[in-house]
């Protein structure tokens, strides 16, 4: 389950998102709409411990994600599925990067392996040249 709790996250002297509060039950499913820039994306962020809360909490099976281990917060990130609108990628990593994502939060290979995996699928799909 997840429980978001007056969460609330700015950057700089902006709110971007203030006091949000809801839960999502284990085996079910909630939508997130909204116009364009109205921070669903920084919302999935929040949930999933990619950026942590200005205040508030985000709890995950009942455990904050700001008392939770990087390890932990990669094992709890595999039991989650998100469908963007737009099939989107993370807009701050390149096409290379978001494809080898995978691979890199296992932590079972190096990034010399994970470049080769990538630019071999890029080249087997004909879009070698979209690796950067």
């Amino acid at each position: 389950m997840i429980v978001l709790e007056d969460v609330e996250f700015y950057y700089g002297p902006h709110y971007i998102i203030k006091s949000v509060s809801f839960g999502v039950g284990s085996g079910t499913t909630k939508v997130i709409l909204g116009a364009s820039g109205s921070c669903k994306s920084t919302l999935l962020r929040l949930m999933m411990g990619f950026i942590m809360p200005t205040s508030g909490r985000v709890m995950i099976d009942g455990r904050d994600t700001q008392q939770m281990s990087l390890g932990k917060l990669r094992a709890m990130r595999k039991e989650f599925g998100f469908v963007f609108q737009e099939g989107a990628l993370f807009d701050s990593m390149t096409v290379g990067e978001n494809i080898g994502y995978a691979l890199f939060e296992e932590r079972r290979h190096t990034p010399a392996e994970i470049e080769s995996r990538v630019r071999e699928l890029l080249n087997y799909l004909g879009l070698g040249e979209h690796l950067i």
